[in-house]
Order: structure tokens, then C-alpha cells, then sequence
């Protein structure tokens, strides 16, 4: 359609009888795409399908027809849309359940504890196993005395990181920006 057009800078004299990969993705061929399986399985086929070089997710529809070309060859009619936006509602939501999920697991987990040390190592404990951290977690979780910070526990700091924060007056730390909020 016209919208497709205009967002790859593409004529429609270009697109019609043309190779998709080499068209669109400038590539002798295009992972995901659903020619091939379409070809093989003489059905149609749906998938999705990253497209690294646009950076977008599509949706990609590849339907056999029962026509055939003057030489014989079998005809494809081939339809594509950006579900980009529908790929990042869906991240959302499932972030957003995980976020859900965590808090229940905090507050059931804050039922049992008996000191707020204990309190502060649940809630790091749940927040540093959550997809948001990435496996790349660097933290420490503090308890807040009348004039400085004591660290109850740390995760990917190193060792000088650790030695230094372990007890820390509050004034002149990154840390104190939290304790001030």
C-alpha cells in the first residue's frame, strides 16, 4: 500500500515483480521471511519476524494463489504491517504483571521478617532476580542511621566499591540523594 511505500522510499514500479529481500532488505535473502515455508508447505503462512535493518517488528503474511504466471511459476500474494507498537504494548503489560507479581511476593515475604536489615535483604533479593536487572545488577541496599549510611547487602560491586560503601557519612555519595527523597 501507499503508506508502505512512502515509509521504505520505494515506487510501486519498483515493488511489483521484484525479489522482497533485495528490494526491501538489500539482502539476497531475509530471515523469518514466509516465502519459503509458503513455497514448501503450498499453504499460506503467517509470522513475525524482526526487522533488524528497519528496527521493527512485522508481521509478515505470505498466501499461495491458484493462479500461475504465463510461464507457469506459482504466484505469491505477499502483505506485511509494522506491529512495532503492538510488540511494545505487549512488553509493557508483561512488564508491567512482573512489576505486579514482585510487589505481591514483597509483601508476602514482609509478613515473616523481624528487622528492617531482613526487610532490606527481601526486597533486594526480589528486585535483583526481575528481567528489568538484566543479569548486570550493580547495588547495594542501605540502612539509614541518624548521620550516616550502614550497607546491609551489595551485589556486583567490587571490592574498593564494597571496602568504601560498607559505612559511609551521609554528604558527598550518590547514595544520599535516595536517603534525601
Amino acid at each position: 500500500n501507499d503508506e508502505s511505500l512512502r515509509a521504505l522510499a520505494l515506487d510501486r514500479e519498483t515493488v511489483c515483480g521484484s525479489f522482497c529481500p533485495r528490494t526491501v532488505h538489500h539482502q539476497d535473502s531475509f530471515p523469518g521471511c514466509p516465502l519459503e515455508a509458503a513455497v514448501a508447505l503450498q499453504s499460506p503462512v503467517e509470522t513475525e519476524v524482526w526487522d533488524a535493518g528497519h528496527e521493527t517488528w512485522i508481521r509478515a503474511c505470505m498466501y499461495p494463489l491458484r493462479l500461475k504466471a504465463q510461464d507457469g511459476r506459482g504466484l505469491y500474494l505477499h502483505f506485511s504491517r509494522d506491529i512495532t507498537a503492538e510488540h511494545r504494548a505487549a512488553e509493557a503489560v508483561a512488564q508491567s504483571l512482573e512489576h505486579q507479581k514482585a510487589l505481591v511476593e514483597l509483601l508476602w515475604r514482609l509478613q515473616s521478617v523481624e528487622s528492617a536489615d531482613q526487610a532490606i535483604r527481601e526486597l533486594f533479593d526480589i528486585a535483583s532476580t526481575r528481567s528489568w536487572m538484566h543479569g548486570t545488577l550493580r547495588a547495594a541496599g542501605y540502612r539509614v542511621g541518624a548521620d550516616h549510611l550502614e550497607r546491609v547487602v551489595c551485589q556486583g560491586l567490587s571490592a574498593d566499591e564494597e571496602a568504601v560503601c560498607a559505612r559511609r557519612a551521609i554528604g558527598g555519595c550518590v547514595c544520599d540523594e535516595v536517603v534525601r527523597s
